[in-house]
């Protein structure tokens, strides 16, 4: 059986940049992310350390989402964010905005997305920086009914090798400001309430990205 809907996949990404290496590459010059996953698309961060602009002078440091080698236009809201030494989120170092990217406009982002000196002095920790993006992208969403899937079997060393190393995550949680990655089945495996919400008629079983309020992250990680 196969069936058409709409849906909008949200999906969370963090970039670890080491900025001693990076903070004197030169304007114009940019590193890429590893590829992820947000609904059916590839996505990349494009960090240009000194900026992506001569007219800035390196002032600020620039950050554009790049959609992977698609040929239809895709319709997304996304918003960057530096995480703090704590792994928070801040609200002064985050901008958001909405781009249909076509396969001439791959890439869309900000490029005096925050001042380089500030993110020297309040977000860089041993060298490093974490970029966070959280984006939303509606579209086309394609399930087919070929196979009953509890007839296949997963070694369990499997399944707890991809969870100690977070292999394959596809969901991540908002808690209080810090994300956590997680799998779905194995979260539904071990919960009948996490089950609910993520493959039930609930509303965050089409999300990527879901947030949990009034609880701490240390509870929640236990």
């Amino acid at each position: 059986m196969d069936s058409f809907s709409m849906v909008a996949a949200t999906g969370c990404y963090q970039f670890k940049i080491n900025h001693s290496k990076t903070k004197d590459m030169g304007i114009g010059k940019w590193i890429t992310s590893p590829k992820f996953r947000v609904g059916r698309h590839e996505w990349a961060i494009k960090y240009f350390p000194q900026g992506n602009e001569k007219d800035n002078n390196g002032k600020y440091v620039s950050i554009f989402l790049e959609l992977q080698r698609e040929s239809v236009d895709v319709r997304a809201t996304f918003e960057f964010a530096l995480l703090d030494k704590h792994g928070t989120l801040p609200s002064i170092a985050m901008k958001e905005t909405s781009h249909t990217f076509t396969p001439r406009e791959l890439d869309w982002g900000f490029s005096n997305f925050f001042e380089r000196t500030k993110l020297e002095e309040m977000y860089v920790h041993n060298f490093n920086f974490v970029l966070h993006v959280k984006i939303t992208v509606k579209d086309e969403s394609y399930t087919r009914a070929c196979c009953n899937a509890s007839s296949i079997g997963f070694p369990h060393e499997h399944l707890q090798k991809f969870r100690e190393e977070n292999k394959h995550t596809d969901v991540s949680f908002d808690v209080d400001g810090k994300i956590f990655v997680a799998h779905r089945l194995i979260l539904a495996a071990h919960s009948p309430v996490f089950e609910a919400e993520l493959f039930g008629s609930m509303a965050e079983s089409n999300r990527d990205c879901i947030t949990i309020s009034e609880m701490m992250p240390s509870v929640f990680n236990n």
